[in-house]
Parts: C-alpha cells; structure tokens; sequence
C-alpha cells in the first residue's frame, strides 16, 4: 500500500441503499414519540381503574409519579433491544414477532406477584389487572414508534 492508498474496510459499513441511523438520536426520537401516548393511555386507564374499576387512588402503581417514570424506563429498555435486533439479526421481523409477545407477557411477572403478595399497600386485583394493561398499552406505543423510528437495516 502506497502513502496515497487510504484503507477500506473488508465489509462496508452502511448498506449503499439505506443510510444507517445514528444510534443515540434515532433511539431517543423513537422513545420521546412513544412517550405521548403511553403515558396518555396509562393515565386513561390509570382513571378509569381508579374511577370505575374499584382500583383506590392509593394504590402507589396507579399514581402518575410512579407510572410515568416506569413507562419511560420501559420504552428505553424496548428501544434498545429493537435497535439492537434490528442491527444485527439477519431476520428482526421475526425474532420481534414473537419476543414483543413474549415479552409483554413476562411483563406481567412483577404485578401478579404484588397481587399474590400484596406487598404493596392497597393492592387489589383489579388494581394489578390495569397494569397490566398499562405494560400492553406502552408496548403498542412502543412497537408503533420502533417501527416507524427504528427501521430494520437489513
């Protein structure tokens, strides 16, 4: 190689049809757009869990402090698998379709536990049924946003 060669990687980095997304901004737009309408829809089902559905005002999970911090962490924690399936797998459409699924339903883990245990003051089942629907609600603002924000690079 002479001094004017510049080297080139073996593979190329980009695919010369679809420009790669840096990771930090597209994840960040992806969560902020998720954002509006999970924590929206939680608080929708937040009110009616509490108004009609028997579910006290009390009860800490049902409170927009605590739902709206676990609903961000939520959407970070999804974003950065979807990007990173989406990355490196040779077929992201169908290792999502069936981990989105089962994720949401080990979701569930955590509050069926607080409605076996009742560690958590003011816990009814009803109380552990809205959320969750709010892990259901975020996960479709989730997979809407990733899809739109974090397209598949293969």
């Amino acid at each position: 190689m002479t001094s004017t060669e510049i080297p080139t990687p073996s593979r190329p980095l980009t695919d010369d049809t679809q420009p790669r997304r840096r990771a930090v901004p597209a994840i960040a737009i992806a969560v902020a757009v998720a954002t509006v309408p999970a924590v929206l829809g939680d608080t929708i089902v937040s009110l009616i869990a509490r108004q009609i559905g028997g579910v006290s005002g009390k009860f800490t999970p049902v409170q927009p402090a605590a739902y709206i911090a676990l609903t961000i962490i939520g959407l970070v924690a999804g974003a950065l698998g979807w990007y990173t399936i989406t990355q490196v797998s040779a077929q992201p459409g169908r290792i999502l379709r069936w981990l989105v699924p089962a994720a949401i339903v080990l979701s569930f883990i955590p509050d069926i536990a607080v409605g076996i245990s009742k560690t958590l003051p003011y816990t009814t089942w009803a109380g552990v049924a809205a959320l969750m629907v709010m892990h259901v609600v975020v996960a479709g603002a989730g997979v809407a946003s990733y899809h739109r924000f974090l397209p598949s690079q293969r």
